[in-house]
């Protein structure tokens, strides 16, 4: 994540934007939805954003609304 906080905002956007995708896919409600099991690299993607959620949490408070609102979908797809 450090590389991150140095990119202008349209890269974290799209940064954001990915992490995005693949947190939405390590919740319970996607496991329940596909009715199907975690892969272990999903689970272990997800402890690995857990270990920045601090870092989601404080681009949540950005002034861009992009980032704020993919950051705050991050952390809510992650304490899910």
């Amino acid at each position: 994540m450090i590389a991150l906080k140095n990119l202008d905002d349209k890269i974290k956007e799209d940064i954001l934007n990915i992490f995005s995708g693949f947190s939405n896919c390590t919740t319970t409600k996607y496991y329940e939805t596909c009715k199907c099991q975690p892969l272990r690299w999903m689970v272990e993607f997800k402890q690995k954003l857990l270990e920045d959620v601090e870092y989601f949490k404080e681009l949540s408070l950005s002034d861009n609304e992009e980032i704020s609102d993919m950051a705050k979908e991050i952390v809510s797809d992650l304490c899910d």
